[in-house]
């Protein structure tokens, strides 16, 4: 019983950053949103159109949030 449980655990796993499923973006991209937003250049919303992502994104990017590099 124990063993069905830890083969359905690992079946299971959550994968984070780029390794996960879902990701649309790369750790490349991420450093890149960060330095791009830092430098006073670019919107929130104009990263999030160029990177084909929503605002509420970017912002838990460059708020650091999210993406935990």
């Amino acid at each position: 019983m124990v063993r069905v449980q830890q083969i359905k655990q690992k079946s299971s796993m959550n994968y984070r950053g780029e390794r996960s499923k879902k990701a649309k973006l790369i750790y490349e991209e991420v450093s890149e949103i960060r330095r791009l937003y830092a430098s006073g250049n670019f919107t929130q919303d104009y990263l999030a159109s160029q990177y084909g992502v929503s605002s509420s994104t970017i912002h838990n990017i460059v708020s650091n949030k999210t993406w935990n590099i």
